[in-house]
């Protein structure tokens, strides 16, 4: 939560000295203004680096570049072996305000 210093407007939005004001990164990358169908998951997405899912600033994720080594990894080692892949059930996010996600994508590949 933060609180409003000043009487101000936001997107319209009128936000008096002392309001809380949430800050949602969860929201902020499904944000239309900001991605064209933000709820389509789009690997080639042309400003996917607008996506805030590590922080910003301060706040920056200190394990961002491990969890992106990670991914690489994941990516570089598995993706060249996939034959097919294709959902096996329904998937499932998380409840949560803060941050967001699968919490479970079920799912049914073959290798080469």
């Amino acid at each position: 939560m933060r609180t409003a210093t000043e009487d101000t407007v936001v997107a319209g939005q009128e936000i008096a000295k002392g309001d809380w004001l949430y800050l949602s990164y969860k929201a902020a990358n499904l944000d239309p203004k900001v991605f064209d169908d933000p709820l389509t998951f789009d690997v080639a997405r042309s400003n996917a680096d607008r996506n805030v899912s590590f922080g910003y600033g301060v706040h920056f994720c200190p394990g961002a570049q491990l969890a992106r080594n990670e991914i690489r990894s994941l990516f570089s080692t598995i993706l060249p072996r996939i034959e097919t892949i294709e959902l096996d059930g329904t998937p499932a996010t998380m409840k949560t305000t803060f941050v967001g996600g699968h919490k479970t994508l079920p799912i049914r590949y073959t290798l080469t």
